[in-house]
């Protein structure tokens, strides 16, 4: 807060505001589980990308380990998105 002659108070200051968060062994459990089905799916589709003959099975193969990619991915951003609101 300023005074009428122009000096400040120490309520016009806000304290910092620290937060800290606490990862449960089980959440660090769920995200690392997560975060290898979708590391691994993304590099199975890579490598079927790369290295296998194209054929249907293939392409569904390939397009069903990309949409656990897609799916894991976003429960990372959602894990971190609901860690970051408590």
């Amino acid at each position: 807060m300023v005074t009428p002659t122009g000096t400040r108070t120490a309520q016009s200051e806000p304290s910092p505001r620290i937060t800290t968060v606490i990862l449960t062994p089980t959440f660090k459990l769920i995200f690392l589980g997560v975060l290898g089905i979708t590391v691994l799916s993304m590099l199975l589709s890579c490598y079927l990308l790369a290295s296998a003959p194209r054929s249907v099975e293939t392409t569904a193969l390939m397009n069903a380990f990309m949409s656990i990619f897609k799916l894991g991915f976003g429960a990372l951003i959602g894990l971190m998105g609901g860690k970051a609101v408590q």
